[in-house]
C-alpha cells in the first residue's frame, strides 16, 4: 500500500470516528459541537478522496474546490462536487463560531449554532463520507 492510500486510510478511520462523535454530541444538545466535528469529518473525507486520486491536498479546512482539479473522478462523484463544496464552505465559515462564538460580541457558540443546522452538518458530514468512501474504494480498486 502506498503512502498516499495509507494515508488515505488514516484520513477516512479519523472522518468515521468524528462521525460518531458528532452524533453523539447531537443527541446531547451540544450543537456547537456536533457541527465543529460534522466540519471536521467533511475536511478529513475530501483530503482522502485528494490523497486517494494523489493529488496534494491544500493546508485549509476547506479542501473541496480542489476536487474539481482532478481529472480522473468519475462522473457521479463530479455531480456531488458542488454540494460538497457548498458544505464545506459553510462549515468551515462556521466552524470559529462553533468553538469560539463571537467573542468581539460576547456570544458563546451554544447561543449562535441552533439545533437545525447541527442536524442538517451532521446529515451532510454523513453523505459527504459515504460518497468519498466509496470514490477512494472506487479508486483504489482500480489502481490495483
Amino acid at each position: 500500500m502506498s503512502t498516499h492510500q495509507t494515508s488515505a486510510e488514516n484520513f477516512l478511520g479519523e472522518a468515521f470516528k468524528l462521525g460518531s462523535e458528532a452524533r453523539d454530541f447531537l443527541s446531547h444538545y451540544d450543537n456547537n459541537r456536533a457541527t465543529e466535528f460534522s466540519q471536521r469529518r467533511i475536511e478529513f473525507s475530501v483530503k482522502a478522496v485528494l490523497l486517494v486520486a494523489r493529488t496534494k491536498f491544500p493546508y485549509t479546512h476547506d479542501p473541496a474546490s480542489d476536487l474539481r482539479k482532478v481529472e480522473s473522478l468519475p462522473e457521479w462523484f463530479r455531480r456531488k462536487i458542488p454540494r460538497i463544496e457548498l458544505w464545506s464552505r459553510l462549515l468551515a465559515d462556521a466552524r470559529a463560531f462553533a468553538i469560539y462564538g463571537d467573542v468581539g460580541l460576547g456570544v458563546p457558540p451554544r447561543e449562535i449554532i441552533d439545533r437545525k443546522l447541527a442536524e442538517a452538518a451532521v446529515d451532510a458530514a454523513s453523505e459527504i463520507y459515504d460518497d468519498c468512501l466509496r470514490l477512494a474504494n472506487e479508486l483504489r480498486k482500480a489502481s490495483s
